[in-house]
């Protein structure tokens, strides 16, 4: 799971400008520090788990890119810069819808929710889709033994 994490964060890295990129801890909710915005932050909101044979499974993720930025965002000339906000949503949807990793499948973009604040901070949750499958801690040949003496007489 954190190779996953990881490989999104990398692929996040690479938008210019973001004042912070990190895992959700509710850092939106006690902010003290200018150079944070704007920013992303990753969250696993559920994982669901099914059974296949062999002491393996598979697991369908909801992952959350929440994307933050202050109101009164401005361009080099001090004038107000509207729709911001949605401008680099789009630039994440961009790397992260149908990304996939080895390891898991492809991200696929379920929902945008806007989530309007008092204290002026613009706010939105992507919300994708993903899978991956996981083997419970046993070697494959632990589960599948392979017979070391065959003898085929025909």
């Amino acid at each position: 799971m954190k190779e996953i994490l990881d490989s999104i964060y990398d692929r996040l890295k690479t938008i210019p400008g973001i004042g912070h990129i990190g895992e959700e801890q509710g850092q939106l909710y006690n902010i003290t520090l200018s150079s944070f915005f704007p920013c992303i932050l990753i969250s696993i909101d559920a994982i669901e788990f099914g059974t296949l044979p062999g002491c393996r499974q598979t697991a369908t993720i909801k992952l959350g890119i929440t994307i933050a930025d202050r109101s009164e965002t401005h361009d080099i000339f001090g004038k107000k810069q509207p729709f911001t906000i949605y401008q680099l949503a789009e630039k994440v949807n961009n790397l992260l819808h149908g990304y996939e990793t080895e390891k898991s499948g492809r991200l696929i973009r379920l929902r945008i929710e806007k989530n309007y604040r008092e204290d002026r901070i613009n706010e939105i949750k992507i919300t994708y889709n993903s899978s991956y499958y996981d083997i419970c801690g046993i070697p494959d040949n632990a589960l599948f033994p392979t017979p070391t003496n065959i003898n085929i007489e025909s």
